[in-house]
């Protein structure tokens, strides 16, 4: 429900705020990772881990782009580079040292490790600026930094317990509870700018 609410904030978004078509396939891809591939997934290949490997990959790259378009600092975007060659490097070792039907915690703990490492450089380099404002991106990196480091250890955990029952239980109510809460912050990030947005264009205050 959040995830729907965000698309309908980002159209409102001016077009010029291109990092914003981002977030609006982030959370199209989540609501519809949810919905159809990980159903489809268990499906017709038994087990829903292969959507779960798809989305560790698309969420990898659509948030490092996203913060990659918002750092200024060539230092920090040539880490982010490091990073991603890093990830798929890991991505690779883990197709070719487990089976696609175990949980991908090298892929998505490293994820975790980069995304934090890139959010926190950002609200650094916007914190240490003279410009400085909290902006819809500083709570869109915070609502990241939430997430992540909430379920950093969880996915750790995974490869080993995800076929404990108990521990799947565990898992979901985890996800959902961070997931939640990253949703809100993205909300939040996304309702300020269109407010920002609102104020600045007096064609779509009329309307």
């Amino acid at each position: 429900m959040i995830g729907l609410i965000n698309l309908v904030l980002i159209y409102f978004i001016k077009s010029k705020q291109r990092v914003y078509s981002l977030i609006s396939f982030y959370t199209f891809y989540c609501i519809f990772s949810d919905l159809v591939l990980t159903k489809l997934s268990l499906k017709y290949l038994d087990s829903e881990l292969y959507s779960f490997r798809l989305f560790t990959i698309i969420e990898y790259s659509i948030i490092s782009i996203f913060l990659f378009k918002l750092i200024e600092s060539r230092k920090f975007k040539n880490i982010i580079k490091l990073g991603s060659i890093i990830f798929l490097l890991a991505v690779i070792l883990d197709i070719y040292t487990s089976s696609f039907t175990d949980f991908d915690s090298l892929p998505s703990g490293l994820e975790s490790i980069l995304i934090l490492s890139y959010c926190l450089f950002f609200i650094y380099e916007r914190i240490t600026s003279s410009s400085f404002s909290f902006n819809g991106t500083v709570w869109i990196a915070t609502g990241f930094i939430l997430f992540f480091s909430g379920t950093f250890f969880l996915f750790i955990l995974s490869q080993n317990n995800f076929k404990d029952s108990s521990f799947i239980l565990t898992y979901g109510y985890i996800v959902a509870i961070f997931s939640i809460i990253k949703n809100m912050f993205i909300t939040i990030g996304v309702s300020s700018e269109t407010n920002n947005s609102k104020r600045t264009n007096p064609k779509l205050q009329k309307a």
